[in-house]
C-alpha cells in the first residue's frame, strides 16, 4: 500500500509543482482528500457518508507527469508521488522539478529568513565589525 502524504501540521496552505525539463521519466501524483481525526469522528463518518471499518477516504484521480506541466492544488489534499521510473531502462533520463509553496502568514510559527539565524559566519562577524546590531539567534536586525 502507497503512503499518502499531508502537510497539515504546517502553514502550507496550497502547492504547486512544475517540471520545466524532463526525459525519458514516468511517474504520476496521486491525490486523495484527507480525513482528519478528531473528537467527533463518528458524527463525521456519518456526515460524510462513510461506513465504520471501511477506507476513510476517497480515492479523487492521478495525473500523469510530463514535460512543461504544471500542476497546482491546495494542501487539503493527500498526495502520493509513484515511484520514478526511465520510460526506456536502455537510455538515460533526466527531470528537473520545482516546487512552490504558498504559507498562510497568519499561522505561526512562519519559517522566515527573521527566524532563522544566519549560517554563514562571515556574515555574524560582518555584523559584528561594522557595529550593526544584529540579533545572533534570529538573525534580525
Amino acid at each position: 500500500m502507497a503512503s499518502f502524504d499531508l502537510l497539515s501540521k504546517t502553514s502550507t496552505i496550497f502547492r504547486r509543482i512544475f517540471l520545466p525539463t524532463q526525459s525519458n521519466f514516468a511517474w504520476s501524483l496521486r491525490h486523495r482528500p484527507a480525513f482528519p481525526k478528531n473528537d467527533y469522528q463518528d458524527i463525521t463518518i456519518r456526515t460524510r457518508g462513510l461506513q465504520t471499518r471501511k477506507p476513510c477516504h476517497q480515492y479523487i484521480g492521478a495525473i500523469p507527469i510530463h514535460q512543461g506541466l504544471c500542476i497546482a492544488y491546495p494542501n487539503m489534499y493527500q498526495y502520493h508521488i509513484t515511484p520514478f521510473s526511465l520510460v526506456d531502462p536502455s537510455k538515460e533520463g533526466h527531470q528537473r522539478i520545482i516546487g512552490l509553496y504558498l504559507v498562510d502568514p497568519t499561522i505561526a510559527p512562519l519559517a522566515s529568513t527573521q527566524r532563522v539565524p544566519p549560517q554563514q559566519k562571515a556574515w555574524t562577524r560582518l555584523g559584528l565589525e561594522k557595529g550593526t546590531h544584529v540579533n545572533l539567534r534570529s538573525g534580525a536586525r
